[in-house]
């Protein structure tokens, strides 16, 4: 059986429905799945805080 790419799994966490029944139907692609999300948040967590400078910030 192949397994889900880092790609499609980058696509499950950003809500798009790529091949979900593969990963209801296998615990190895469950679990990477849940650490995937677990790192997302990890990252989403540490960065919530930190804003860009002005010049940075806007479009060139």
């Amino acid at each position: 059986m192949i397994h889900l790419t880092d790609e499609q799994f980058e696509d499950l966490i950003q809500g798009k429905d790529v091949r979900f029944a593969h990963v209801k139907d296998r615990i190895e692609c469950r679990n990477r799945l849940a650490e995937k999300q677990a790192l997302a948040s990890r990252i989403s967590f540490a960065f919530a805080t930190i804003r860009p400078t002005e010049g940075l910030a806007e479009p060139p």
